[in-house]
């Protein structure tokens, strides 16, 4: 009962639900019949806006829904959760990405720099070498002849190393490796501060340590600074012994570092 008039649920019938029936009225004839007359009064409310959202009822019983599950795998059954398989229909995102940045290494349209070696200049661009490297970054931030110049001087590293360094930048990419070219990737890999690279690049040394190699890279390891490298290269000085120790690597590394050489002998006396 509401302002003198009572109004029901709606009826059974899904079609059409009235709110009052004619007995109804009639006994209520004092609220809604005036001379005879049936009279309502009411007030109607408009909303330009969302007063609530909610989910009134589901229906399992349509067709367009039913022909869907049957004519679709990927249509979930009843409690199941929505998977879509984008991978089955759209190509790898991340891979499409890295091709596009790739590509731009043989486009030096837009090119912004200049990487000098000592016999190639490389093209590339500023924005992607600073989110690679933070010497890079550093380097275009301040007040440099560089910047003026748009153009890096890299007299120390030679033009495979450096198209090597920028594969990488680009795409993560690395391309197979021999000795001198993972060492020489390791260097330029420390120098600009890539710290991912140079641990692929150590990863590699590592795998390829031999006796012919193992004084150059303890060499290597102690320039770089590179503690992990450098323990790792000793101890497997330290294994194989006379093999290294009588060889002429190890002559030429006492004449060179003796300091070096040293350390490394110390070691086996501390064990």
């Amino acid at each position: 009962m509401k302002d003198g008039l009572l109004f029901l649920k709606a009826f059974n019938d899904e079609s059409f639900a009235v709110f009052l029936t004619k007995q109804e009225v009639m006994e209520k004839n004092h609220a809604c019949l005036h001379n005879g007359v049936l009279s309502f009064r009411g007030e109607c409310t408009f909303s330009f806006g969302t007063l609530l959202e909610e989910i009134e009822g589901v229906g399992s019983n349509c067709p367009a829904i039913e022909n869907r599950e049957r004519d679709c795998p990927y249509y979930p059954s009843e409690g199941s959760p929505v998977l879509y398989p984008v991978q089955d229909v759209v190509a790898d995102p991340k891979r499409a990405l890295i091709d596009n940045l790739k590509s731009m290494l043989d486009n030096s349209s837009l090119y912004d720099v200049k990487l000098r070696t000592s016999n190639k200049t490389h093209s590339a661009y500023k924005c992607i070498l600073s989110a690679r490297s933070p010497v890079f970054e550093a380097m275009f931030a301040s007040v440099m002849r560089e910047k003026i110049n748009d153009c890096v001087e890299i007299e120390d590293l030679n033009d495979d190393t450096v198209s090597r360094l920028l594969l990488y930048i680009y795409s993560c990419e690395i391309e197979e490796l021999e000795w001198v070219s993972g060492t020489k990737l390791y260097e330029a890999a420390d120098k600009y501060q890539m710290l991912t690279l140079k641990e692929v690049c150590s990863s590699y040394v590592k795998t390829n340590l031999c006796r012919s190699n193992a004084c150059d890279t303890l060499v290597l390891a102690d320039l770089h600074q590179d503690v992990d490298l450098k323990t790792f290269v000793q101890d497997f000085i330290l294994r194989l012994g006379k093999d290294i120790i009588n060889s002429e690597e190890w002559e030429y590394l006492m004449r060179d570092n003796i300091k070096l050489a040293a350390e490394t002998m110390h070691l086996l006396y501390k064990k």
